[in-house]
């Protein structure tokens, strides 16, 4: 195994952040192990991937891909306020559209007092089993106006799934 240098480890540290969400290219033959290509996880050195399994990533031999930080999660929340949608059909569509690629069970609880709960059914960004909350109002119109959506659930004090 090579040793990785004090520049490479601040490079990954940029690519990968912390609790960043990571999908698998390549992994060098583990047999005991069901993680295959394509495999969805949190972390990069030592990852938690959403089969359940814990498995670590060898640098240089392994191949992932970051799909996803939390800022770049935070940008597309913000993002959501620009954007009025005709009813709540067409905000759970506009989610799923952007979210199965990363968070492939997402699940919608019924609104209440205008809030959408989304659950992302996994553990991501050093949140443990995260969640979205979108806030909304009505406009006389009928169309929802996103007031608020963010990330919401216990920060971890030690992410697993992380460097």
């Amino acid at each position: 195994m090579e040793t990785i240098t004090k520049f490479e480890k601040l490079t990954l540290k940029k690519i990968y952040p912390l609790g960043c969400r990571v999908k698998l290219d390549h992994l060098v033959s583990v047999p005991y192990s069901k993680i295959l290509p394509g495999d969805l996880g949190t972390g990069i050195i030592h990852v938690s991937w959403d089969k359940g399994e814990n498995l670590g990533v060898i640098y240089k031999e392994d191949k992932c891909q970051c799909i996803m930080t939390e800022a770049q999660m935070e940008d597309f929340l913000l993002g959501l306020q620009n954007i009025p949608f005709r009813n709540i059909g067409e905000l759970q569509n506009c989610l799923e559209d952007n979210l199965l690629p990363v968070f492939p069970k997402i699940y919608f609880r019924t609104p209440v007092n205008n809030e959408l709960p989304v659950e992302l059914c996994v553990d991501a960004f050093k949140i443990e089993k995260a969640k979205i909350s979108v806030r909304f109002n009505r406009g006389n119109n009928g169309q929802l106006y996103i007031n608020e959506a963010s990330l919401e659930g216990m920060y971890k004090e030690k992410n697993r799934g992380s460097c």
